[in-house]
């Protein structure tokens, strides 16, 4: 019995945890980028791909990543990270849009993503 509940346990700590490294893949594939790459990619891709990106990223890195778009642009950004906190996104979604957001970064092809994400509940 201890065994099973220490198994699992270690395995849902194993879990949350594996659940941080994207964003920190995000914001070091943003800091190698040149800084026109950078900016390129912040101004190409949609404004709820980028807020889903930074939706639990830490304030330097949002920082770091937004100041290579424009006024208009980052104002768009933050009203749409607002607007996610009302909405659930999977895991599997979040971890979709930052992938495509690194490849964006490293020149890779423009996809077409997911933009619907569901309504929390209350």
């Amino acid at each position: 019995m201890t065994f099973v509940l220490q198994n699992t346990v270690f395995m849902y700590f194993r879990l949350m945890t594996d659940r941080k490294p994207p964003q920190h893949r995000v914001y070091r594939a943003a800091r190698s980028a040149d800084p026109v790459t950078l900016q390129n990619t912040v101004l190409t891709t949609p404004d709820v791909d980028i807020a889903v990106v930074l939706s639990d990223m830490d304030e330097e890195g949002i920082t770091y990543i937004l100041s290579a778009a424009g006024r208009q642009k980052r104002m768009r950004v933050l009203d749409q990270r607002e607007k996610l906190k009302r909405v659930r996104v999977s895991y599997q979604d979040l971890a979709n849009v930052q992938d495509r957001f690194i490849r964006r970064l490293g020149g890779g092809p423009i996809e077409d993503s997911r933009r619907y994400f569901r309504p929390s509940r209350r």
